[in-house]
C-alpha cells in the first residue's frame, strides 16, 4: 500500500498523499485516498479521473511487488492515457517511467499528443517504435 500511495501521490500531483484501508461502521474494509489535510476520500467519492489514477497506482505497485519475487513482467497499456487531460497524462507517463526499474511498461497509443508529452517529459529514457505505415 505504501508504494501504491507514493504512485497515487505522483499521479495526483500531491492532491492525495497516500492510499489506505479503512473500515466502515460494519467493519467492512474499504480503500480510501488520504488528502494532505489528513481527510480520507472513499473510491466512490473520487472523480472518474482520480479513480483511474488510483487504479493505475494499484496495478503498477502490485506488478513492482510481483517482480521482486519472479522475473519482471511487462505492463502493457493500450491507449491508457487518452481520456486524461495533458496534466494527468504527463503524471501517468512519469508514473510508468518510475516503475521501469522493476517492470517493463509498454504503452500503445495512436494519439500524437501522448507521444509528444512522453517525448518532452522522458526524453532519452523513452524508446519509441512507430508502427504507422507510410
Amino acid at each position: 500500500m505504501r508504494r501504491a500511495g507514493a504512485l497515487f501521490q505522483l499521479l495526483t500531483e500531491g492532491s492525495f498523499v497516500g492510499v489506505e484501508e479503512e473500515f466502515d461502521d460494519k467493519d467492512n474494509p474499504r480503500l480510501v485516498g488520504r488528502r494532505v489535510s489528513g481527510r480520507t476520500v472513499s473510491v466512490d467519492g473520487m472523480s472518474k479521473g482520480t479513480r483511474d489514477q488510483l487504479f493505475l497506482s494499484l496495478r503498477l505497485s502490485y506488478l513492482e511487488e510481483y517482480a521482486q519475487k519472479v522475473e519482471a513482467v511487462p505492463f502493457i497499456g493500450d491507449d491508457l492515457l487518452t481520456t486524461w487531460d495533458d496534466k494527468r497524462a504527463l503524471r501517468g507517463l512519469q508514473a510508468l517511467a518510475a516503475t521501469s526499474s522493476h517492470i517493463q511498461p509498454i504503452l500503445f497509443t495512436h494519439h500524437s499528443r501522448i507521444l509528444e508529452l512522453a517525448q518532452s517529459a522522458l526524453q532519452d529514457s523513452l524508446d519509441v517504435i512507430d508502427l504507422t505505415v507510410q
